[in-house]
């Protein structure tokens, strides 16, 4: 049987469904509003005891103004036997294969990255963006740095992606050829650590294996994966290294190789509703997961206006 609320709610939208049709209700119209994107990347980023150094070959692109922006940096070399020598300290050798960054409003979508002249992380086709969207990739062909020290670390074709579209969540991607850090062959090689160059996101290499607290000398993190904390957006380390107590304060180093990161605000879909008499309500159905919304506001022709909380 029918409860008591429920016959009431029938009989109200009866009768607002009979009062629309005697009085001429217009049709509804909807704009969107809002909505932005944005995807940042770099090669490299070093920070110790001297200060930071970097980031290397940066590049970003934000939407608006631009319904679709687009940026890339060009490949570049540095160190190794011929000049010039890399101007970062403690870069030895450096052979960026390219970053890019890609953010679109368009409906229509606009193609994600990769890198000029490197294929996506998995190897996959650019798809295309959902709008909002964003996506950001950094490629870097080989790298050795700290030659000489404890936390020497050499790296070939190293590549991270992030990509947040649709406001419907970000996802990311970091991998590595090869990679030996403090003598130890983490990937590729004869006998590596790790048998995939496609680490599981945030995946942790504590040298030397085993250590704990005063006793770690290196900690690797790889497809450093970390969600923004304010809404979509992702960040993407491919190679995250830093140094532990059993080097001593005189080698305290954080170094950072291959990083991307995208994020989106979504936009809101806002509809008007003429009702009789000449007044308008303007409502917008909000997901609080993606907006920090906590009340609707409506309001008529004139000035007055309310807000309420719909929400549960």
């Amino acid at each position: 049987m029918m409860s008591r609320r429920r016959r009431r709610l029938a009989i109200a939208a009866a009768c607002v469904l009979l009062f629309g049709l005697l009085t001429g209700v217009r049709a509804g119209r909807a704009e969107t509003i809002g909505g932005a994107a944005g995807g940042e990347s770099y090669a490299l980023l070093t920070r110790g005891p001297g200060g930071a150094t970097g980031p290397m070959a940066p590049v970003a692109a934000h939407v608006p103004p631009e319904v679709t922006a687009t940026r890339r940096s060009g490949t570049f070399s540095c160190g190794g036997s011929t000049p010039p020598g890399c101007p970062a300290t403690g870069v030895d050798v450096l052979h960026l294969a390219g970053d890019a960054a890609v953010a679109t409003l368009d409906p229509g979508g606009a193609g994600a990255c990769p890198p000029a002249g490197t294929a996506q992380p998995d190897g996959g086709p650019a798809s295309p963006l959902a709008a909002p969207g964003a996506s950001a990739c950094a490629g870097v062909a080989h790298v050795e740095m700290l030659r000489g020290t404890p936390a020497a670390l050499i790296a070939d074709s190293v590549a991270s992606r992030s990509l947040t579209q649709g406001c419907s969540g970000a996802a990311g991607l970091g991998s590595i050829g090869a990679l030996e850090v403090g003598g130890t062959q983490v990937i590729g090689g004869g006998h590596p650590l790790l048998a995939s160059s496609t680490p599981p996101p945030n995946r942790v290499v504590v040298l030397p294996q085993g250590a704990r607290g005063a006793a770690v000398a290196l900690t690797v993190v790889l497809n450093e994966q970390l969600p923004d904390p304010g809404g979509p957006g992702l960040a993407v380390n491919a190679i995250h290294l830093w140094t532990g107590p059993a080097l001593g304060p005189a080698l305290q180093e954080d170094a950072i190789v291959g990083h991307s990161h995208s994020a989106a605000t979504c936009s809101l879909e806002v509809r008007h509703q003429a009702l009789p008499l000449d007044t308008e309500v303007a409502f917008a159905e909000v997901d609080p997961s993606r907006h920090s919304v906590a009340a609707a506001v409506a309001g008529g022709s004139a000035p007055e206006c309310f807000g309420g909380d719909r929400r549960g």
